[in-house]
């Protein structure tokens, strides 16, 4: 019995007629950890955006264009039928029959995302049901663990901003908006805000947490104390320091006289129904520390300078290279983008790549988003095109 066929089962034992899988974890975050891999584990779709519909006898994935070609190669074309992601709301509109009962992980879907849901179900006369556990973790063997990084200080000499200034204008937002705390569960907005990062998810520098930012006061940060070890002393002073499990019975230990602030596109449904079971009240707010992260200061901007330059003396050394000194009949697409990798990672202040590098030849060049792998590794020949994309940081 394959992995579908597995929560196919569990749907029939818990009648259960539609279950709807989102490629995220629960930060609603693109670039997850190998433990939310959820939507490859039923599927074996690897790529970095992709839903699915699961029904008793059959199932539908659904990817945009990037990975049309690749989500056809690792499906098993008959389990899944591969759709186009834009099809996605009109078609679960289409299947949701009356009296179907369709179930969700809430920790995996953001408020506007159910609500739009809910409104797809109450207008078929169907059932929208919140599971408390998601069926895969219990069927997904040797899971990988939650990631255990050690958070480390991006020191203000590189982020030209202390946390107490950036604190100060997040809670000046919250005071002009008349909100008393903010839930705020993007992992780079936290990064930001607390001048911290990690490394629990590949190529992306971030510490699995949460925080609530209160409109005056420390920020309640909800994290795993192994990770926070080193850097307690510098964010003590901003900070009050939870279990990273914890953070559900703090929202509900909020008084109901008091407003929370909410992104309804960024933060997970759970949250929202623990405050609505609780009698709080809560308003959409943007993230409001998207705007200012990105409004990038003097330090940051000379950083960001000096970082291209030194990266584009190694693009510029890997062309040469590829011009000049390559021998083509003992290179290949991983060779190549090791190549690069090698001659990056020796620059000052290099940290890792920004994600993993594009290197294909030939026919894998047409391939949007393609990642080389043992099975798809093409060497290099002559007259071929050769796309390379890649980043650091």
């Amino acid at each position: 019995m394959n992995s579908l066929q597995k929560i196919q089962t569990w749907m029939k034992d818990h009648s259960i007629d539609v279950f709807i899988i989102n490629r995220t974890d629960e930060f609603l975050g693109e670039y997850i950890a190998s433990y939310a891999e959820r939507l490859q584990w039923i599927s074996n779709f690897s790529g970095s955006s992709g839903k699915a519909i699961i029904f008793q006898e059959k199932a539908y994935l659904f990817v945009d264009g990037r990975y049309t070609i690749q989500a056809h190669e690792q499906t098993d074309s008959e389990f899944f039928l591969v759709k186009h992601l834009q099809d996605y709301w009109n078609f679960l509109e289409e299947l949701c029959f009356e009296g179907k009962i369709i179930a969700i992980d809430p920790t995996l879907h953001s408020v506007e995302e159910v609500e739009k849901i809910q409104q797809i179900v109450d207008n078929r006369k169907s059932n929208l049901q919140y599971l408390d556990n998601n069926p895969i973790d219990k069927y997904w063997e040797n899971q990988p663990f939650y990631p255990q990084s050690k958070a480390f200080i991006h020191e203000t000499k590189y982020s030209g901003r202390s946390t107490e200034d950036k604190l100060f204008e997040i809670q000046s937002v919250l005071k002009s908006k008349s909100i008393d705390y903010y839930l705020l569960t993007s992992l780079d907005s936290i990064a930001w805000l607390l001048n911290i990062r990690g490394n629990d998810i590949l190529n992306t520098p971030l510490v699995l947490s949460f925080a609530i930012v209160p409109l005056s006061g420390k920020i309640e940060f909800f994290v795993d104390n192994d990770k926070i070890t080193n850097v307690k002393e510098e964010l003590i002073k901003f900070v009050n320091f939870h279990a990273f499990t914890n953070i559900e019975d703090y929202l509900s230990t909020i008084r109901n006289n008091y407003v929370v602030g909410i992104d309804d596109n960024h933060t997970a449904y759970k949250f929202k129904n623990i405050c609505d079971n609780n009698g709080i009240a809560t308003q959409f707010l943007s993230d409001p520390c998207v705007y200012p992260k990105a409004k990038k200061n003097i330090i940051e901007l000379s950083g960001a300078r000096k970082a291209n330059i030194r990266d584009g003396v190694s693009i510029t050394r890997y062309l040469y290279w590829l011009k000049n000194e390559m021998i083509i009949n003992e290179t290949d697409e991983i060779k190549a983008a090791n190549y690069l990798y090698n001659l990056r990672k020796n620059n000052y202040l290099f940290y890792s790549s920004s994600f993993d590098t594009i290197s294909a030849i030939g026919a894998n060049a047409a391939l949007p988003h393609y990642k080389a792998t043992s099975a798809t590794n093409l060497s290099f020949t002559n007259n071929s095109i050769y796309l390379v994309d890649s980043g650091a940081q």
